[in-house]
Parts: C-alpha cells; structure tokens; sequence
C-alpha cells in the first residue's frame, strides 16, 4: 500500500473517531422540537401525531410542549442564537463605495 493511501486511511479514521467521540453542539431532536413548538404556537394543541409515519392517527400528548414552545419563539425571533449555544452576534456586511 502507498503512503498516500495509508494516509488517508488515518486521516479517515480520526475523522469518524472525532465524529463520534467529540459531543455535537446541538440536541439531535432539535429540529423536531422547534417544528412541534411551532405547530402549537400557530394551531394550539395537538391532539394525535400527524408527524408519524406509522400511526398518525393515534392520540398523542407531547409532554415537551411548554419548552418546545420557547425554543420555537426563540427561534423565530433570532434563529442563528437559538440553532446553537455560541450565539454570535451576525456581524453586518461589508458597505459597498458609492460610485
């Protein structure tokens, strides 16, 4: 074998090592927990769970529902903070010279 193709057989294996070990800054659910949060923020309580492949008509009480309500307000109001816990500020962009 190459020492190039040794090489990136490393490199992809610290990758996935560091993919896997290294925490994401982000819940994985979150995504989900904003599109509920919204759902009862614009059409109130939900009473079965249309967002289910399998059984979309079963009942469903989402016991998350006050916090995934914040999160969606949150997100709605300055989506960059909320998606992440660094929350920078967005800096604007460069003025263009008038010509």
């Amino acid at each position: 074998m190459r020492i190039s193709h040794r090489l990136a057989l490393h490199a992809l294996w610290i990758a996935t090592a560091l993919r896997v070990l290294v925490p994401s800054a982000a819940d994985p659910d979150l995504w989900g927990h904003l599109l509920f949060g919204d759902v009862f923020l614009h059409a109130g309580i939900a009473s079965t769970n249309g967002f289910a492949y399998t059984t979309p008509a079963h009942p469903w009480i989402d016991h998350e529902l006050g916090a995934e309500a914040v999160m969606a307000a949150v997100y709605a109001a300055r989506p960059c903070a909320a998606a992440t816990r660094r929350g920078r500020r967005r800096s604007r962009p460069p003025s263009r010279p008038s010509s």
